[in-house]
C-alpha cells in the first residue's frame, strides 16, 4: 500500500494524539500546516509519556550489535525478494513490527556486491533472542536489488526515528537525533505528531533566550533548550547543532518561541 509522503493538515490537527495511527500513516510521514509548520507522525515510547513543549529523540540503537550490523539470513535472498528471513543470534528478543517503517541495512563492510544499500521494513514477526528466527518483510516497491548470499552476508536493522520517541536527554550523550517537539501531552505508547520546524513553544532550561540567536538542546535539562554559548561549535556527540532561533525571550526555567530548523 503506497501513502502521500506529504500530507497538508489544517490548525488544530497537529495536537491529536491516539493509541492507533493517525489516519493508518507510517511513522515518518511529514504533514505541513496552512502557515508552513512542519511535523512528523512519532509514537512515544511504551513506557513513557510525552510532556508538550519538549525535545524528544529517537529510539536508541540496540546495545546487542548483532541487531545492528551482523544479522545472517537463514538461506541465500533472491533478487526481487520482499522477505528476508534471519536469526536473532545475539542476546536482544526482536518484538513484532519493532523495525515496521524502519529500514534492513547491508552495511558496506560486507564483502559482496549487495553492500551499501538498505530497504524499507513495513513489518516484522516476533523473535526470542538466542538463534531464533525472524522475518522482515519489505516494502514492495522496494525489493532486494542484489542477492545476498546465506554465509557471506550480514546485515542490520534500524528502527524508525519516530517510533518510540523518548525524552532528549539532559547532557552530552546522544540516544539518536532528534525527532521533534510534541504540542501537547502524549500518553506513554500513543501515536501523535512532533514539530520539527517553524514556530514551536519550547522549555527553556534557564537562561533568557535572544531574540534572533541560535537555540540548542540543552545540555544541562532534559528535554530542555538553551541559548548557544558565544564559544560554542559543538561537542563530542554533536548534541549541540543549532536547532532554531529564538523568537521571544521568554522566561528564565519557563516556555519560549523557537523558530524551529530541523528541517
Amino acid at each position: 500500500m503506497s501513502f502521500p509522503n506529504i500530507i497538508y493538515g489544517d490548525y488544530g490537527d497537529e495536537k491529536r494524539a491516539q493509541s492507533t495511527r493517525i489516519n493508518s500513516l507510517p511513522l515518518g510521514t511529514l504533514m505541513v500546516l496552512p502557515d508552513g509548520r512542519k511535523f512528523r507522525h512519532a509514537r512515544a515510547a511504551s513506557g513513557t509519556a510525552l510532556t508538550a513543549g519538549y525535545l524528544q529523540t529517537g529510539p536508541a540503537v540496540p546495545t546487542d550489535t548483532m541487531l545492528v550490523k551482523s544479522l545472517v539470513p537463514n538461506s541465500t535472498i533472491a533478487v526481487g525478494a520482499t522477505s528476508v528471513a534471519g536469526s536473532t543470534g545475539g542476546t536482544t528478543a526482536i518484538t513484532t513490527d519493532q523495525y515496521r517503517d524502519g529500514f534492513l541495512i547491508v552495511p558496506a563492510s560486507t564483502a559482496h556486491p549487495g553492500a551499501g544499500r538498505m530497504y524499507k521494513v513495513v513489518s516484522n514477526n516476533s523473535a526470542a533472542s538466542g538463534s531464533a528466527s525472524f522475518t522482515i518483510n519489505l516494502d514492495l516497491a522496494d525489493p532486494i536489488e542484489t542477492a545476498l548470499p546465506a554465509g557471506t552476508t550480514t546485515f542490520g536493522l534500524r528502527a524508525n526515528l519516530y517510533n518510540q520517541v523518548v525524552v532528549c536527554p539532559g547532557d552530552t550523550s546522544a540516544v539518536a537525533p532528534i525527532a521533534g517537539i510534541p504540542p501537547v501531552a502524549v500518553s506513554a505508547g500513543f501515536y501523535c505528531w512532533v514539530q520539527r520546524s517553524g514556530p514551536a513553544v519550547v522549555f527553556n532550561a534557564g537562561t533568557v533566550l535572544t531574540v534572533g540567536e541560535p537555540v540548542v538542546a540543552s545540555t544541562g535539562v532534559a528535554g530542555a533548550v538553551a541559548a548557544i554559548a558565544a564559544t560554542t561549535v559543538t561537542d563530542a556527540k554533536n548534541r549541540l547543532g543549532m536547532i532554531g532561533y529564538g523568537m521571544t525571550l521568554g522566561v528564565a526555567a519557563g516556555f519560549a518561541l523557537v523558530d524551529m530548523t530541523l528541517e
